[in-house]
C-alpha cells in the first residue's frame, strides 16, 4: 500500500471529511463498476457504492492498513451489493403509477419536516 493511501485512512479515522471524499474521488469509480455488476440496476449500484463508503466511515477503527484501499473497498462493496440484492429478493416489488398530470408545488409535501404530510390536492 502507498503511503499516501495510509495516510488518506488515517485521516479518515480521524473524521477528515474531506479525506473521505478524496477516497471516492479516487477508488468510486470501481466501486460502482463492481456494485453495478453484481446487483446489474443503476440506481441500485449508486447506493451500493454509497453504503460503501459509509461503512468505511463508520468503521475506520477495524481497517486493515496492510490492505490496499481498493481490495478493502471492493470487498465491502461486493458484500454490501450482495445483501442488497437479498434484501430486494424478499421485498415484493413495488409498482409505480404515473399520473399524466403534474402535481402543483403547493400540492407536494414539505421537504424537510421529517416525515410525509398528506397532499393537499387530489391527483
Amino acid at each position: 500500500m502507498q503511503s499516501d493511501d495510509i495516510a488518506l485512512m488515517q485521516r479518515i479515522a480521524a473524521r477528515d471529511q474531506q479525506a473521505l471524499m478524496e477516497l471516492y474521488e479516487t477508488y468510486g469509480k470501481a466501486v460502482y463498476s463492481l456494485a453495478y455488476r453484481v446487483v446489474n440496476n443503476s440506481v441500485l449500484a449508486e447506493e451500493v457504492a454509497q453504503d460503501t463508503f459509509l461503512k468505511v466511515w463508520n468503521r475506520t477503527a477495524r481497517w486493515d492498513s496492510k490492505r490496499p484501499p481498493l481490495a478493502r473497498l471492493l470487498t465491502i462493496a461486493q458484500f454490501t451489493a450482495i445483501d442488497r440484492l437479498r434484501q430486494e429478493r424478499r421485498q415484493p416489488a413495488v409498482l409505480e403509477t404515473r399520473s399524466t398530470t403534474t402535481p402543483k408545488p403547493s400540492c407536494w409535501p414539505m421537504a424537510r419536516t421529517g416525515r410525509m404530510a398528506r397532499p393537499a390536492c387530489k391527483f
